[in-house]
């Protein structure tokens, strides 16, 4: 695709865009009182890194700075700071991902591809070129280990007043699950973890079914309608046969003429049957390890 090309589709996007919005299928929503949560995700800008998706948010709920590896920079400062002081963020996350594209750098490769601009910008006469490319584009090895130096340089840095919390979570791009650092004490590196890597994927799994059980019990167990004294009860088998579809409750109303839609008081609630969700069992989880990406060590000479 030239770029022609791709500029047109982004331009056709922003088209459908907007006309979701005239057709009032997408939503403008500049509240006054954003980020909708006191919170602030330093993350990578790897494309599959998805905040939004990933905790099923919507935009303007919390404020999300990215760059090449989640690295605390002078700049992601800069805008951390604003968000703390100007719009009272309360928690700071890093959030760093397997198979990070950081660890995949190959600093003497990516010097070949620099232009003379970008070299005069990076490198010093007389400094070693090799230690000047690291420092500038800062690449690591272990990402587990990289969460934990952010989250400590940016608490070392003690500029944030004492109710800031800043903490450090690890997603797994090929389960979706998000794991708190805090529980991988006994991990210190990403070889380590990797060691234990299934049965921290087993736990949250086992977590996700007790959570749908516990769902199930509290709220979507409700098998019946309520309505005020002058609405008849719904045929709950039929709706149950029809799988609650809207043309089984058009059908009941059809067939119940004492059901009148005028008799509905707009102070009324009508709560609609949920469709239950069965009771998960999962006698055995499979979790399958991914393969950690281990940079070869570069030489010193470039």
């Amino acid at each position: 695709m030239s770029n022609e090309d791709l500029e047109r589709k982004l331009l056709k996007s922003n088209l459908k865009f907007r006309w979701k919005v005239i057709q009032d299928l997408e939503k403008i929503d500049m509240a006054d009182n954003f980020p909708k949560f006191p919170v602030l995700f330093l993350t990578c800008m790897d494309p599959w890194v998805d905040i939004y998706r990933i905790f099923q948010l919507n935009p303007g709920d919390v404020f999300v700075l990215k760059n090449a590896g989640n690295i605390l920079t002078i700049d992601m400062l800069r805008s951390i700071l604003i968000a703390v002081h100007e719009y009272s963020i309360k928690y700071i996350i890093i959030l760093g991902h397997l198979d990070c594209g950081n660890t995949k750098i190959n600093l003497t490769e990516l010097k070949e591809k620099l232009y003379p601009k970008s070299r005069g910008l990076i490198f010093q006469k007389g400094n070693n070129p090799y230690s000047e490319l690291r420092n500038f584009f800062e690449p690591f090895e272990d990402v587990l280990k990289n969460i934990n130096e952010q989250v400590e340089t940016l608490r070392d840095f003690k500029g944030f007043p004492s109710d800031v919390k800043i903490i450090g979570w690890l997603y797994d791009v090929h389960t979706g699950w998000v794991l708190e650092t805090n529980r991988m004490k006994n991990c210190p590196c990403i070889e380590d973890f990797m060691k234990v890597y299934k049965d921290f994927i087993t736990k949250k799994d086992l977590e996700l079914v007790d959570s749908l059980d516990s769902l199930e019990e509290k709220d979507i167990a409700s098998k019946s309608l309520i309505y005020e004294e002058s609405i008849p009860v719904v045929n709950m088998e039929l709706l149950k046969e029809k799988r609650y579809s809207h043309g089984a409750k058009s059908e009941y109303i059809n067939h119940n003429p004492q059901f009148n839609k005028n008799n509905i008081n707009k102070n009324i609630s009508l709560r609609v049957p949920r469709i239950s969700i069965p009771k998960v069992y999962v006698p055995e989880i499979k979790v399958n390890v991914p393969n950690v990406y281990k940079r070869k060590k570069q030489q010193n000479s470039i």
